[in-house]
């Protein structure tokens, strides 16, 4: 059992990989070398792509809002968002301690 013990909003405690994975974006945080998504408009469509692993009630909430499509260049999990205001989605990923990955080529 991981030593630290956190539990998700509704009260839930987190399983030991998921607790891992958010301690590790805690303290990458703290590094300031926070764990990145990017946000690129293609086809006429918002994606949503992440480099790394996420605890798994992070991926549920981003699966509530989009499709999982084929992973972009260089991206772990990639999806098309439903809405095309990413606004929300972006300040939550922010809560969780991840960062927005520039988008220049």
């Amino acid at each position: 059992m991981f030593p630290i013990q956190y539990s998700s909003e509704n009260g839930q405690t987190l399983s030991d990989i998921d607790q891992v994975l958010y301690t590790q974006l805690a303290l990458d945080d703290v590094n300031e070398q926070n764990q990145e998504f990017l946000i690129t408009n293609y086809n006429d469509k918002a994606q949503l792509s992440f480099f790394h692993r996420l605890p798994n009630w992070i991926v549920r909430e981003v699966e509530l809002i989009s499709n999982k499509v084929e992973s972009r260049e260089g991206a772990l999990m990639t999806y098309e968002l439903l809405d095309s205001n990413t606004a929300s989605i972006k300040n939550k990923l922010i809560e969780y301690w991840l960062r927005e990955k520039s988008n220049e080529v």
